[in-house]
């Protein structure tokens, strides 16, 4: 059992009202993963490859949002490869199971639904990809025509990423321009009158 909470704020409301996308942060031993669950729609429907283009949109929009390793799953429902949204894909670096088990197998992945296509996939984030040692695609259909599609992962015993936090800077290194000082000195003394002690300047 992994322990797996919402991420709150990622997602625009309208989104979430449409049932389609999910936003998780799961927890597998010290370290935290992203999972963004996606259902596309068919192909048979009316402007679908731009309802699942902005689907994924909307899916890496969120994922940008938190800096953890990042998986993107569901039944896409169509090859994200072959969407606008690709250019971006590959600009952060995601690669699809299709493309990845080769790697992992030496051989063309299975087809998950009806022998023929791959609408059940996945999208790792680079470092996701280092992780991943085997892809396995159920013989038997259990969800109506789909097959299940397991991934298996060797997590390391160290973070995968760690927390840094920014210690504040001077405000001497700030890009500040003497001419403008007594203007600034006049306003603020106009706003909060002219300092008369330490404590005040």
């Amino acid at each position: 059992t992994l322990h797996s909470r919402e991420a709150i704020g990622t997602l625009e409301p309208e989104w979430l009202a449409t049932c389609r996308i999910m936003h998780n942060v799961v927890t597998i031993g010290i370290n935290k993963v992203q999972l963004i669950t996606v259902y596309g729609v068919p192909s048979t429907q009316k402007d679908s490859a731009t309802f699942n283009n902005d689907l994924l949109q909307q899916a890496l929009d969120a994922i940008t949002q938190i800096n953890l390793p990042a998986i993107i799953l569901g039944d896409f429902n169509v090859d994200p490869f072959t969407l606008p949204i690709a250019q971006k894909l590959q600009a952060y670096g995601f690669k699809d199971l299709k493309q990845l088990f080769p790697r992992l197998h030496a051989k063309e992945m299975p087809p998950t639904c009806r022998d023929v296509t791959h609408p059940d996939n996945a999208l790792l984030s680079p470092d996701m990809q280092e992780l991943l040692t085997q892809i396995e695609v159920h013989p038997e259909p259990w969800f109506d025509a789909h097959k299940v599609v397991i991934l298996t992962f060797h997590m390391p015993p160290n973070p995968i990423t760690h927390l840094r936090m920014s210690i504040p800077h001077s405000f001497l290194h700030l890009p500040l321009d003497e001419s403008q000082m007594p203007d600034a000195y006049a306003y603020a003394c106009a706003k909060y009158g002219e300092p008369t002690s330490i404590e005040a300047w």
